[in-house]
């Protein structure tokens, strides 16, 4: 909901909200019995990250400052606020002070996590994060910068710091310079062979295989272990086992192998440009519906002895290429680095 809106509106309602205040503990914390999972995340990881120089002081009273949110954990899930668990005194964290004095700490809290939100460090936070997703790994100064000032100019509107990314020289010129992580290689490999998938009855059906598919290659949505989320650098990616892992995907999906069910596929038959063409001729015609590009000289030589079959032999029928020879084609055009990065 929040995704092209207002960062401090989506920074409000998720640690304010019911989910984290579960998922890190804030729920249980209490002036009494202080957690500081919550405190301590806000900082480190939601707002201003490890480089503002903030302090475990800082730390304490962020936590001080959000108690009192509750949850039944137990049964109903119901989220409540209560007074009696507040902390009530006065509290400082990285330049916000409050006198908190009353027991109703909603309205300090509110004005901590709005005051984060706008911190230039958050911008720079935030800014980096949207460039390393958007541009490269290790993004320049300027952009980030750039990003960075719209952020803080617009006041913390996500859109607006989008279009300053894109905006920029360098987002243009960073097609291809990220590699795709296992979830989404995954999701570029079904759309690319048009796979239908359809809502899924039984645990063998298209979408559930697919965490199983994730998993397998180390990126299962949804179940990163820690509170950080999965790295978004290629390095993280790029190791021998995940590449295996992509190129089993990629004959699996390309056979019709895995999933069978709860999906649909196109027929083997469509794949192939007007016969007769040469296999060279077909090689380039699949690049340009899997990778929307011409297949250049190395990926015709390596499609060509992945099919066992040189560039310039004639097909006439779909059977000169033999029902197996094709799934290898595909395969062979998903593995390039032209698939595997964006």
């Amino acid at each position: 909901r929040h995704a092209l809106g207002s960062f401090e509106d989506m920074l409000l309602e998720v640690d304010l909200g019911r989910a984290m205040g579960c998922y890190l503990d804030n729920s249980k914390s209490t002036a009494k019995r202080l957690n500081e999972n919550l405190g301590r995340e806000l900082l480190e990881l939601h707002t201003v990250g490890r480089d503002a120089g903030y302090t475990e002081a800082d730390v304490r009273d962020a936590a001080r400052i959000l108690t009192g949110y509750r949850v039944d954990r137990a049964g109903s899930w119901d989220a409540w606020y209560a007074p009696g668990d507040h902390y009530v005194g006065p509290v400082q964290v990285l330049g916000f002070s409050h006198a908190n004095g009353s027991p109703d700490g909603r309205p300090v809290a509110e004005a901590l996590l709005r005051y984060l939100a706008r911190h230039p460090a958050t911008a720079r936070r935030i800014a980096l994060k949207l460039c390393r997703r958007f541009v490269a790994d290790e993004p320049s100064a300027a952009v980030v910068d750039a990003v960075a000032q719209a952020y803080l100019d617009s006041g913390a509107d996500i859109a607006a710091s989008l279009r300053a990314l894109v905006q920029h020289p360098e987002f243009e010129a960073a097609v291809g310079a990220k590699t795709r992580t296992p979830v989404e290689d995954l999701v570029a490999t079904w759309r690319v062979l048009d796979m239908r998938p359809t809502r899924p009855t039984t645990s063998s059906d298209f979408a559930r295989t697919c965490n199983t598919l994730a998993n397998m290659a180390g990126q299962r949505p949804f179940d990163w272990p820690r509170p950080d989320g999965p790295p978004d650098v290629g390095d993280a990616w790029s190791s021998v086992s995940r590449l295996l892992s992509s190129w089993d995907l990629h004959y699996s999906m390309s056979a019709s192998r895995q999933p069978k069910t709860g999906v649909t596929f196109r027929s083997p038959q469509s794949w192939l440009p007007p016969l007769p063409a040469t296999v060279g001729e077909t090689i380039d015609h699949v690049s340009r519906q899997l990778l929307g590009r011409p297949a250049g000289a190395k990926l015709t030589t390596t499609a060509s002895q992945r099919i066992a079959l040189p560039p310039e032999t004639v097909l006439r029928t779909f059977d000169d290429l033999k029902s197996y020879r094709l799934p290898r084609l595909l395969a062979a055009v998903l593995d390039t680095p032209e698939h595997l990065s964006r």
